[in-house]
């Protein structure tokens, strides 16, 4: 009887095993980095090291010791994002080929060194090991050693002389040495010809020749006068560029939507430009609108290390250095679906409305007030979702896309009034083609109705969603939600809960998830 019995217990172990196996799914989230051309920038983190935002200080912190040193506030590649690094470039910002004393930003941009996009050895003592390219391809190795994806520097809009003037012999050499020091980004920001397309097109039509492995980023600036959001049709990437954190999703959103309206153009050998817009420190946004990010914030908050308020990133209003998580669910999005060019298929709702902020006596010494209207509802490659009841100015903004691989993303925006971040929870209604591709779904909903074009048998389906922080098996959360034919209704709390699973204790970061609709 005893061989019979074990054979039988075998077979219903075995039979439990089978049936564990048809439930089970992997991870929505790939193990395998993205290739966004997203990074972390070392800019605002290099006022916060010295407790200084003045820009000439902020400019003599870049530097080995600050990046590298032993220091509370420094070794910042062996410190900050250790769950995300290889999905990232780590881009040193200004000052990175000025020599250690020449920190100041110079009328009309007159300044030889700028442009000069060679490592200082007088900031890099440590690095110094001959030519440029061997110098590059050593710091490069070490940023790389501690998990980064790889080194991307900070340029000037200029050629290292008094007129600035396009230098294709110097930009072909500082470009092939990048390049083949295995420096993969440059951002290309202010100087003399920042706001000159033809040199803008003349550098990345080079790159494309000599430095294929290095993606040059513009940039546009729209809110300072001779606007140039025309610089996205001529880039692989266009960034967004600075904006007052205190205001910056309305400012964001505002200039992507600009943006979007353009497509791209052939270079001058006939090359298309990817049309990737950079809204940098802004996750959500970016995983909304297709774009890339540039990631600024860095997770030490509060005030400053002296006990100043911390200027870039005030406490009140968002607290962005306590929303650490929502980047990293940001960039994991991005091994789902990755960012994507603009190509004019938009659709931006002509209802805007004001954010606004009220600037703090201890930072500015008045109270002047900073302002920013901004679309209410953007969406790319699919129609403006809805809403179902107005808050008046308290309603969020809500951005949908459908990526080029079949995936979707929503997400709603947050309000800032004066100093306080309002978020409504409201009824939100997209369309899509079908459920049959992973959908992100980021904010904070009182429900989140989905309807689909292509009809599904709910009895035969199952629903997966996934805190977009883990890299483990999803939840079934059937359940929870209400499947019909043509729709699929998830409400607030269940997105709360699964989007916040692992929520990092502090942490104020909104839901971020990834859900999945899979016929058995």
């Amino acid at each position: 009887m005893k061989p019979k019995i074990l054979l039988l217990e075998l077979l219903f172990s075995s039979f439990l095993l089978n049936i564990k196996c048809l439930d089970e799914i992997e991870s929505l989230v790939p193990n395998i980095p993205s290739k966004a051309p997203d990074y972390f920038c070392t800019w605002n983190i290099q006022g916060y090291c010295i407790s200084n935002y003045n820009s000439v200080e902020m400019r003599k912190a870049m530097n080995e010791k600050n990046l590298f040193g032993p220091g509370e506030y420094q070794n910042w590649p062996g410190k900050l994002y250790p769950e995300i690094r290889e999905d990232l470039t780590f881009l040193l910002d200004d000052s990175w080929d000025l020599a250690q004393d020449n920190n100041e930003k110079p009328k009309d941009y007159k300044n030889d060194e700028l442009g000069n996009a060679s490592l200082s050895i007088t900031r890099f003592p440590s690095f110094n090991s001959g030519s440029n390219e061997n110098n590059l391809r050593a710091l490069t190795n070490k940023i790389k050693s501690f998990g980064w994806r790889s080194l991307g520097l900070w340029v000037a809009c200029q050629s290292p002389n008094s007129s600035g003037d396009f230098n294709t012999e110097h930009f072909a050499k500082r470009l092939k040495e990048s390049n083949d020091a295995g420096v993969t980004y440059w951002k290309v920001d202010w100087g003399i010809k920042s706001r000159d397309e033809e040199f803008r097109t003349k550098l990345s039509t080079l790159a494309r020749e000599v430095s294929p492995n290095v993606i040059i980023e513009h940039a546009t600036f729209q809110d300072l006068g001779n606007p140039s959001p025309q610089f996205i049709s001529i880039s692989d990437v266009c960034r967004t560029y600075d904006v007052d954190n205190c205001i910056a999703q309305a400012q964001t959103i505002r200039r992507v939507a600009e943006l979007l309206k353009y497509k791209v153009k052939e270079d001058y050998d006939g090359n298309t430009p990817k049309g990737i817009i950079n809204c940098e420190d802004e996750p959500y946004i970016a995983v909304g609108l297709g774009c890339s990010i540039g990631v600024m914030r860095w997770g030490w908050a509060g005030r400053l290390p002296n006990g100043d308020i911390n200027q870039a990133f005030p406490e009140s209003g968002r607290d962005y250095n306590r929303r650490i998580d929502e980047v990293l669910r940001g960039i994991r999005w991005h091994r789902i679906a990755e960012p994507f060019g603009v190509d004019n298929d938009v659709q931006i709702s002509p209802n805007q409305e004001k954010d606004y902020w009220v600037k703090e006596r201890d930072i500015e010494g008045s109270r002047n007030k900073v302002t920013s209207d901004s679309p209410m509802f953007v969406s790319r490659r699919m129609n403006l979702p809805t809403i179902s009841e107005s808050y008046n100015n308290q309603q969020p903004r809500v951005l949908a896309s459908k990526y080029p691989n079949g995936c979707y993303a929503v997400v709603t925006v947050g309000r800032q009034l004066e100093h306080t971040h309002v978020f409504k929870e409201v009824s939100v209604n997209i369309e899509v083609d079908n459920l049959e591709n992973p959908i992100g779904i980021f904010g904070i909903y009182k429900q989140l109705i989905i309807q689909t074009n292509k009809k599904v048998t709910p009895s035969k389906c199952k629903v997966y969603a996934q805190d977009l922080k883990s890299l483990d098996a999803p939840n079934d959360i059937t359940s929870k939600v209400r499947l019909e034919e043509d729709k699929l209704i998830i409400p607030g709390n269940v997105i709360k809960e699964i989007g916040l699973a692992l929520a990092k204790e502090g942490d104020k970061s909104d839901p971020g998830l990834v859900l999945l609709v899979k016929e058995e």
